[in-house]
């Protein structure tokens, strides 16, 4: 069996790297051999569904998609002019930058898995010790024709100027130190619900951190690639990021399916890990052609994207109620010289200013 992986998956790597000297001289929808495009759930053999790629978006949003030949969905997500406004608010270092770019790209793929009414927080933790005392990022999903709200904030603890000397920029757990870790809470307004789940910053990556989440508390074998840098050309920030996840299958058909090929994960993986950063990151390749390019072999089919938008959820209403929480003493405290309270939004950096009378007591 082994073997015969190993051969699948050299296969599976040699039809990868054809791809990219085909693409130009084939239609969206061809390939080698037969293939129908949007043939829809047909398994006759030797028939592989396609899905024609939409060239012409994939900025700020998440594509789901699925494979018809194997039991994998996935989710692609492209984030251009949203991330720009994010990280325009503060003067990052370019490395945390980063840092939080691939962050908000993971928020909003994990964002758009919630339905309606919900909200995603991710929050990157430091130690003691850590250059960065915290980094997080939120996505909340309205009503279903809305698009997502993300946003995204880091803060450093202390300057650390060997960590930008030290080639260790890319690597996580070097920001949050060895007792850093990754809080992950979903929340669902209509019912109340609140669940959170945390893992230790495994390998040094953001990415390999939430795989082991998904492993921990899904228990669903997922592989994740992340990355966010700026685009030369324009200047402006962009992050990708790219999900798989094997899903277990259900049905007579299904499982009989699976039994005939169990190399479908290991296959899928090895096509996976030939996506390579500029390719997430290149504007003029859309989201969904990149799917394709992976894994056109598979079979995919695509499903409607959730669109993203920079949206804070501050609220002069919010902060007034947040500070009515506080004793009277400390209320006092935050006092200014006219005897004014002003707070000013982490995310987004509005200021809002209550004169004395404007809080009372919770």
């Amino acid at each position: 069996m082994a073997g015969q992986v190993k051969e699948e998956s050299a296969r599976a790597m040699s039809k990868r790297k054809s791809r990219h000297g085909q693409e130009q001289s084939q239609a969206p929808g061809q390939q080698t051999g037969r293939s129908d495009v949007g043939s829809g759930s047909d398994e006759r053999p030797g028939r592989r569904p396609i899905v024609l790629p939409d060239r012409e978006g994939g900025d700020d949003r998440v594509r789901p998609f699925a494979l018809e030949r194997a039991p994998v969905r996935g989710r692609i997500v492209r984030l251009g002019p949203v991330l720009d406004e994010i990280l325009a608010l503060h003067p990052y270092p370019v490395p945390l930058a980063c840092q939080l770019g691939r962050l908000a790209a993971l928020t909003a793929i994990l964002g758009s898995m919630v339905k309606a009414h919900g909200r995603v927080t991710i929050q990157a933790r430091g130690g003691e010790e850590a250059p960065l005392a915290y980094m997080v990022a939120d996505c909340q999903v309205g009503e279903e024709e809305q698009a997502a709200g993300l946003r995204a904030f880091a803060s450093l603890s202390h300057e650390h100027p060997l960590l930008a000397e030290s080639g260790q920029e890319d690597d996580l757990s070097a920001w949050v130190g060895q007792d850093g870790d990754l809080a992950i809470t979903l929340e669902f307004a209509k019912t109340g619900r609140r669940y959170q789940g945390i893992v230790p910053v495994a390998g040094g990556d953001l990415a390999r951190a939430a795989e082991h989440y998904f492993a921990q508390s899904e228990q669903i074998p997922t592989r994740i690639r992340l990355v966010a840098d700026r685009h030369r050309p324009s200047r402006g920030w962009r992050a990708g990021g790219l999900l798989i996840q094997h899903m277990p299958e259900s049905g007579g058909r299904a499982k009989e399916r699976s039994a005939e090929d169990p190399d479908a994960w290991p296959r899928v993986q090895m096509l996976f890990e030939t996506v390579r950063p500029d390719e997430l990151l290149d504007p003029a390749l859309g989201d969904d052609a990149l799917v394709f390019r992976l894994f056109h072999e598979e079979g995919v089919r695509v499903f409607a994207p959730t669109t993203l938008v920079h949206r804070c959820s501050c609220s002069r209403e919010k902060v007034q109620s947040m500070l009515a929480q506080f004793s009277a003493q400390e209320r006092e405290d935050m006092r200014e010289d006219d005897g004014c309270i002003t707070v000013q939004c982490q995310y987004c950096g509005r200021r809002y200013r209550f004169a004395p009378d404007e809080i009372t007591a919770g």
